[in-house]
């Protein structure tokens, strides 16, 4: 929530000075022939403040899961070491450790890309949220949403499972912006 409220924030700023702006044009009335008034742009770029506002529910601004004391993350975005192989890897994204059948919940509005089941990442949903956002959920249990279908921030689209290469029970949950892995600890 902490991009949504700053983002929130900005808009209602630039709202304010834009319309202070527009009122101190129209007091000071001159006789200056060709002076053009700004009024109409910048209620223009008020009405497109005002549709900014709703593509910010595009960006994931969510936990996939419930976790209000912050204690369920058990693996980190970065290098670590491979459960499996031994060996130093990137890690893509972030594990939850939580129990068999918790609801994991679309991060941000979107429609859902993909639903694939895989070896390695199991029971998997990849939601694109437009403004280059992807965000994927993978080692689900059950499936709640299909391909093609369109979600809010907060519905719920899976719960958690042990499907594919797994250690346990967890979520494994990544964020893309344009195609490159971002950190999603930087999006809670």
């Amino acid at each position: 929530y902490r991009h949504q409220a700053f983002v929130d924030g900005l808009i209602i700023d630039l709202k304010v000075y834009l319309i202070e702006f527009t009122m101190q044009e129209q007091t000071e009335k001159t006789n200056d022939i060709g002076r053009v008034s700004l009024t109409p742009i910048v209620l223009a770029l008020i009405g497109n403040l005002d549709s900014l506002g709703t593509k910010t529910n595009h960006i994931p601004a969510i936990q996939p899961i419930i976790n209000k004391e912050l204690t369920l993350l058990t693996a980190p975005y970065g290098q670590l070491i491979h459960p499996f192989y031994k060996t130093l890897t990137s890690h893509q994204g972030v594990d939850y450790a939580i129990p068999e059948g918790s609801r994991v919940f679309a991060t941000a509005d979107g429609r859902v890309k993909e639903i694939k089941r895989s070896s390695t990442s199991g029971q998997t949903v990849i939601i694109d949220h437009g403004n280059g956002f992807t965000t994927l959920y993978a080692h689900c249990n059950e499936l709640t949403v299909s391909a093609g279908e369109t979600v809010e921030k907060g519905d719920m689209i899976a719960t958690t499972g042990n499907t594919g290469w797994s250690t346990g029970i967890h979520l494994h949950y990544e964020i893309m912006l344009n195609g490159e892995y971002q950190n999603p600890r930087d999006y809670l």
